[in-house]
């Protein structure tokens, strides 16, 4: 192995949740931690650049590499809109091909507005000795077909050069699955080297697109090591003047963190179920309730928009606070730890507010985000606390749960904990398998 090692973060997507700056904290420490020597560069998406660089987790930045998401232009495409991924693959494509004719001619090939922020990046992922996609992303083909292999391809095309280069690619930390398509089976396969996953789900789906199993690992979620040092330093007082008085005198504190985006529609039986599910709280449990957005993209206010709409449904409207999102973990970390429960269907909801007691509410509708949510509460050894509110017993099933978690609220809480700090340790025994893989190389 070389003696300085040059590492680029390609993210497959865009992240623009508290949970994806989270990992992204985690991830860059443990990089750092693990691989000492190391130069690190993020290429994020156009629509995400502000978000991460005041963060000032990276050495080096560069958000030239254009992402499913984006335009050349930097506008957003509508989703799910085909002819968008068609573009995409035909930009991809003649980016690509650029940039070899650029290396085969030895010319920076200033044509067809190719611009210095994409050559760079390309430049970037060719030179280097390992490209990562970082966690924070669900990586699956759920369609078939040609449309589910154009989207898998507009996803990874930077890395499929970096592979052309003969680069290390790995996949680090994420979910992924199911590939129903043989075209993209194959396309993921010859993509990734190893492939690091954060649930036993993901686990499945890896290996039943073809890879063998001693290229697939379960890795916690690098949230979990940002949860596990910052346990014994982030207490329950907190600062916050408005939410410090929202907080006298209140014998039972909800917290509801919903996922909301303009991707999966949001059924009227669900936020039906929802809004009772608050109200039942209010009226019966004396309960005052915290709604936390958890998406902090300034663009798109998806998690925002849906919880006033879930506010309008609530009687009691004095009894209900919407969390002002930001971008501090600490501020929900601390939060999170002030509730009784939590009700979400957010992946990291779970995870940053242990070791509080929580319900998830997953949607059916969404089998991708259904899968992770129900795979960590399995993790947690605590799959009986999931229910879906989509469906027509959801919630007389929620409010059984409800009262089962305070029955058990001391004992959730104390083997939580224990499972947080498991969960830490184990995070950094597989990076040392990733190091010992990359060592090897």
């Amino acid at each position: 192995m070389k003696t300085r090692l040059k590492i680029c973060l390609v993210p497959i997507f865009s992240n623009r949740s508290i949970g994806g700056i989270a990992m992204s904290n985690s991830v860059i420490t443990l990089l750092k931690q693990t691989f000492p020597f190391c130069d690190i560069t993020y290429h994020a998406p156009y629509s995400i650049k502000d978000i991460y660089r005041n963060l000032n987790l990276f050495e080096h930045f560069n958000s030239g590499i254009i992402f499913p998401s984006l335009m050349p232009t930097g506008k957003l495409f509508p989703k799910e809109k085909v002819l968008g991924n068609f573009k995409i693959i035909i930009y991809g494509l003649r980016n690509t091909l650029l940039f070899i004719l650029s290396k085969i001619f030895k010319t920076k090939a200033k044509i067809l507005l190719w611009n210095k922020l994409e050559r760079d990046a390309f430049d970037d992922i060719v030179s280097c000795d390992l490209a990562i996609v970082p966690p924070g992303f669900v990586f699956n083909d759920d369609r078939g077909g040609l449309i589910g292999f154009a989207i898998v391809f507009v996803r990874i095309y930077p890395l499929l050069l970096a592979k052309l280069f003969k680069r290390q690619v790995i996949f680090l930390g994420g979910s992924m699955g199911p590939f129903n398509g043989r075209l993209s089976r194959w396309m993921v396969r010859k993509t990734f080297d190893y492939v690091f996953v954060r649930e036993k789900y993901s686990n499945d789906y890896g290996i039943s697109a073809g890879f063998d199993k001693d290229r697939v690992f379960i890795i916690p979620d690098f949230a979990w090591y940002l949860l596990a040092t910052k346990s014994t330093s982030i207490t329950t007082s907190f600062d916050d003047i408005t939410l410090n008085y929202f907080f006298k005198d209140t014998e039972y504190c909800v917290g509801i963190a919903i996922r909301a985006d303009e991707r999966t529609e949001i059924s009227s039986l669900y936020m039906k179920s929802l809004a009772d599910l608050c109200n039942y709280l209010i009226d019966h449990k004396k309960a005052k309730i915290i709604f936390f957005p958890m998406s902090i993209d300034i663009v798109s206010q998806d998690d925002p928009i849906f919880l006033k709409k879930l506010s309008e449904r609530i009687k009691k409207k004095e009894k209900v606070q919407i969390f002002s999102p930001d971008q501090s973990i600490d501020r929900y970390i601390g939060l999170f730890k002030r509730l009784d429960l939590l009700i979400t269907s957010r992946f990291h909801g779970i995870i940053l507010s242990r070791p509080t007691p929580v319900i998830a509410v997953p949607r059916k509708n969404t089998n991708s985000m259904s899968f992770k949510l129900v795979g960590m509460m399995e993790l947690l050894g605590i799959p009986e606390y999931v229910c879906y509110l989509d469906e027509p017993s959801g919630l007389d099933i929620a409010k059984k749960l409800i009262e089962k978690t305070w029955i058990n609220r001391e004992s959730m809480k104390e083997q939580q904990q224990k499972i947080t700090n498991q969960m830490g340790n184990q995070l950094i025994l597989e990076m040392q398998r990733l190091k010992d893989i990359v060592d090897a190389k």
